[in-house]
């Protein structure tokens, strides 16, 4: 049985880019009835020489786009403004997502053999596009994504698995 590119990827970034903009709607609950203040919550990291959580959701986002825009022969997007505020934060995902959801299966379907060469420690690293998404793109998303939410949930936010998975209300 083959599965395609496209819905290893896609539809996976798209899902759980909905469930990280859900997750932050609740920590931004959380910021307003626990008096924190949403620049603390922002920049709350689980160790000092870790990312902080704008950080790692703006890695989350690059994964995603970037295992798109490569295959698909894009360029990725330049997003616009910072990360300042859950606003900003909620913008950039929004972006992110309108994005994955522009390009059309069959711009990926089909290139799994096709190189990819990315600008990589100073220099380029070239995959296959297949390589590309499912040994390097999906979990450098997951790793982020996982640690934004384990920052959430260290932050104090009321967060379980169902959240993560995008299967909460």
């Amino acid at each position: 049985m083959t599965v395609s590119l496209y819905r290893v990827s896609t539809p996976v970034f798209v899902r759980f880019l909905t469930s990280l903009s859900k997750i932050l709607t609740k920590a931004e609950a959380h910021c307003a009835a626990d008096g924190v203040a949403p620049e603390t919550m922002l920049s709350l990291r689980l160790y000092p020489n870790m990312y902080t959580l704008t950080q790692q959701v703006r890695e989350t986002l690059r994964y995603a786009t970037a295992a798109v825009a490569y295959v698909a022969g894009l360029d990725e997007p330049t997003p616009a403004g910072g990360m300042e505020s859950f606003a900003a934060v909620q913008a950039r995902i929004a972006e992110a997502i309108g994005f994955l959801r522009a390009v059309p299966a069959d711009r990926i379907d089909g290139l799994e053999n096709m190189p990819v060469t990315i600008p990589f420690d100073g220099g380029e690293r070239t995959f296959r596009a297949e390589d590309f998404v499912i040994d390097f793109c999906l979990p450098g998303f997951y790793f982020h994504l996982t640690t934004a939410y384990g920052i959430l949930r260290h932050g104090g936010v009321v967060i379980g698995k169902a959240d993560f998975r995008g299967e909460a209300g």
